[in-house]
């Protein structure tokens, strides 16, 4: 038999079986959806490695919330976080360059809104965050070849200290209902493989500003 034959079907019935595990936590896979939309997440690539740009990213990380976090923890829904994020990107990567100047470095900082894709991800306070393509503020400092840093901007779960009032408001019910389902890992990771295919038949994620 052709080797390239088995090859595409092995990948077929992979394919099959996992739509049809998906399609068996079809539920819960709408309830990581609806979660993916009424989120804004915050990522932050470093120049490069070094310990002093990764450094400096930190920095930047620590301005950015200071400043702009607890405004967008009051948005109403995810829609005003999403408009004021993209009102005020212009005026937050400024504060990025600022804030790099003041630590001895004149890298140049690009603000984008986007869309884009990230692993599950489990907070200390026990959160957890389903994988998939999400809408995000993404900060690049100079090259972008470094280790980046990410969180959740709305609901404000950057903000350790607004996490549980972040979880009352309407769009933060969502992510306690989601973290309130029985074997939430196993679940999560037949999602996260799920959307990992699908990311990779739909290629680069868009850019919306």
């Amino acid at each position: 038999m052709n080797p390239r034959f088995d090859r595409h079907a092995a990948a077929l019935l992979f394919a099959l079986l996992l739509i049809a595990a998906v399609s068996a936590l079809r539920p819960f896979s709408a309830m990581c959806a609806d979660v993916r939309a009424n989120t804004l997440r915050l990522h932050i690539v470093a120049a490069s490695d070094s310990e002093a740009d990764q450094r400096r990213k930190l920095l930047v990380r620590d301005a950015v919330l200071a400043k702009y976090g607890p405004a967008l923890a009051e948005a109403g829904c995810i829609g005003e976080a999403q408009e004021a994020v993209l009102r005020l990107s212009g005026e937050i990567a400024e504060t990025a360059r600022e804030t790099l100047r003041a630590a001895g470095s004149d890298e140049p900082v690009t603000a984008a809104v986007t869309e884009m894709f990230f692993d599950t991800a489990a907070y200390e306070s026990g959160v957890r965050m389903p994988a998939g393509r999400y809408r995000a503020l993404r900060l690049t400092i100079g090259a972008g070849q470094g280790h980046n840093w990410w969180c959740v901007l709305y609901p404000p779960l950057c903000l350790p200290a607004a996490s549980p009032e972040a979880l009352k408001m309407p769009d933060g019910l969502r992510v306690q209902a989601l973290n309130g389902e029985e074997k939430l890992v196993m679940k999560l990771a037949a999602v996260e493989l799920f959307e990992r295919v699908r990311g990779a038949l739909r290629g680069p994620a868009d850019t919306f500003a």
